[in-house]
């Protein structure tokens, strides 16, 4: 199997889209993400709804599947999927879209993008068009910040205002921070989710 590694932003520069087989490029996703991977992909790297949130000492790795009905104004067919030629002309458009419904914050320091990614692993109809898109991003923080005792805040609004809750995908991820694993559902209604973040000395999440 194949797939698609579409141009990213690596510290400012546009990478040309490469074929890069699955299982390598999975196994260096799995190093970089701290291992936090295996347990989530088996034919794909991340469905539609899954995803890691890897907190590291000095930076933050990121990979998400979302659905393609999560993104707006890049289906021009009006199919419902993603074509490669969609995907190159609105990459810019896409991964602004992403990175808007993404917040991370470490005692109120909000993490920064420095190296992104689109992947897509998933194929269906012709071997082409794709129903999800995967995002790889690798985050920093300026200045830097240490999470060992932080208050952490993630926010995640890929959620569309015009559609009901129940036609929203849900998404499931893994925060991993000092090497704790903690599993979380973000939806429409729970968007926000805190770790470490003390309220009168009670942990608030």
């Amino acid at each position: 199997m194949r797939f698609r590694r579409f141009a990213g932003k690596h510290l400012g520069q546009l990478r040309r889209p490469k074929l890069i087989k699955t299982a390598l490029w999975a196994r260096a996703l799995v190093i970089l993400a701290g291992g936090t991977l295996s347990t989530f992909a088996q034919s794909h790297l991340m469905s539609a709804g899954l995803g890691t949130v890897n907190i590291r000492q000095d930076d933050v790795v990121v990979l998400i599947g979302l659905p393609a009905s999560a993104l707006k104004d890049v289906d021009d067919n009006l199919d419902g999927l993603l074509q490669p030629d969609e995907i190159r002309r609105h990459q810019d458009a896409i991964l602004q879209q992403i990175r808007r419904g993404f917040s991370l914050t470490i005692d109120g320091i909000e993490a920064k993008v420095s190296e992104e990614y689109l992947l897509v692993s998933v194929h269906v109809d012709d071997q082409q068009s794709t129903s999800q898109i995967e995002w790889w991003s690798r985050l920093v923080f300026e200045p830097s910040s240490s999470p060992a005792a932080a208050c952490v805040v993630l926010k995640l609004d890929w959620f569309l205002p015009e559609k009901s809750a129940d036609e929203q995908t849900a998404y499931g991820i893994q925060i991993t921070l000092n090497a704790v694993n903690e599993r979380v559902q973000f939806t429409q209604s729970h968007s926000s989710h805190r770790v470490h973040c003390e309220v009168d000395g009670q942990a608030k999440h």
